[in-house]
């Protein structure tokens, strides 16, 4: 993967409302693994869609977690429904800004 696209990838995840919801909880989190039951329960609580909870678990499975996977952000382990955040120092900040951003508007 060129830089341009994982770039692209980057910024497509973060202005993704569920990936961030993801990104935000293991930022604030004590604890680095989450099962999919926990993220599905969390993004519920702080969508705004009213999304029943299958299409939660759906969205998160095929598309949320391959997503943040791909950017080595996570390790998802859909056998076992277990996402393990990685802690890149590079993405902290990312987050941080990302976060304060969607406070202020």
């Amino acid at each position: 993967m060129n830089a341009n696209t994982r770039l692209d990838d980057l910024f497509s995840a973060l202005a993704d409302s569920d990936c961030r919801t993801v990104l935000y909880h293991f930022q604030e989190s004590d604890d680095a693994v989450a099962t999919l039951d926990e993220l599905v329960e969390l993004n519920g609580a702080c969508e705004a869609e009213n999304r029943d909870e299958s299409q939660r678990r759906i969205t998160l499975h095929h598309s949320v977690l391959p997503k943040l996977d791909d950017l080595d952000v996570v390790e998802y382990e859909p056998a076992e429904q277990r996402v393990q955040y990685r802690d890149p120092e590079w993405i902290e900040p990312l987050i941080t800004e990302v976060k304060e951003f969607e406070k202020s508007a």
